[in-house]
């Protein structure tokens, strides 16, 4: 079948909107679809398109070090194992050299199609991990109780936030804007001999109320499967899972 591979780190508005459509599609198919990774400057684009113009297939790539990429993948149900999603992937893997490859599915099982490709590829289970969203409808009864912490954006870096008890530096966090009045969330650290004294919880419940002045509706974050303390703070402070997601390396 004839078609085209374009790569773009920069999609047109057209572009977006064949995604966008290629998403539903799978989306109406599967009832589950991967994310589009929003927000993610440095993403590569590669699509395969039809000669009549459809886009049968696409793969998004997103850097995640020197040794490891994140993939996430669609293609058009009527348009599976017709090959696209491994040409689409072997074009990727010429630049990506000795890379591992991490494969975000949703869901905690990939759906049929998914899991065949995968287990073509020899790709093998890695992680789940959770998407959640908070949208400042929760009430906590302790969102007043640390008026000994303080939490300011960093003067160097405007997307990270310090929080200091007593004047000393005890954690921090990156925020990044996203459209439609979100913000991602991410990179939340506690110094080590500080953790379970009650920082962690600080540094949400005064960071959220200070995003949400700033016109912030919704904040999302991603947090592994295996980090439990990490669920169990976000779950406290707010933040509800919306997504659960398979991780597989290949």
């Amino acid at each position: 079948m004839t078609h085209t591979i374009i790569e773009t780190m920069y999609p047109t508005n057209a572009q977006m909107r064949a995604l966008q459509a290629l998403n539903s599609a799978c989306l109406k198919a599967d009832r589950q679809s991967p994310v589009y990774p929003s927000g993610e400057a440095d993403a590569r684009h590669i699509f395969c398109v039809l000669e009549d113009g459809t886009l049968a297939a696409a793969l998004v790539v997103i850097p995640c070090g020197d040794s490891l990429s994140e993939c996430i993948a669609w293609t058009l149900p009527e348009y599976r194992r017709h090959g696209f999603f491994s040409r689409l992937l072997d074009f990727a893997l010429e630049q990506l050299e000795e890379q591992d490859i991490l494969f975000p599915v949703p869901g905690s099982r990939p759906c049929p199609d998914t899991l065949a490709a995968l287990n073509a590829l020899g790709a093998e289970f890695y992680s789940h991990e959770f998407a959640m969203e908070w949208t400042g409808s929760h009430v906590n009864h302790e969102w007043g109780a640390y008026g000994e912490f303080t939490l300011c954006p960093s003067k160097e870096t405007p997307s990270l936030w310090e929080l200091y008890r007593k004047g000393a530096l005890c954690g921090t966090a990156r925020t990044e804007h996203l459209p439609d009045s979100a913000a991602c969330l991410h990179h939340v650290e506690i110094i080590p001999e500080l953790r379970r004294q009650g920082c962690g919880t600080a540094l949400l419940l005064l960071l959220l109320p200070q995003l949400k002045r700033r016109g912030v509706r919704r904040v999302i974050l991603h947090v592994s499967g295996v980090n439990e303390a990490a669920l169990s703070l976000y779950k406290k402070t707010g933040f509800a899972v919306t997504q659960t997601l398979s991780y597989y390396l290949y």
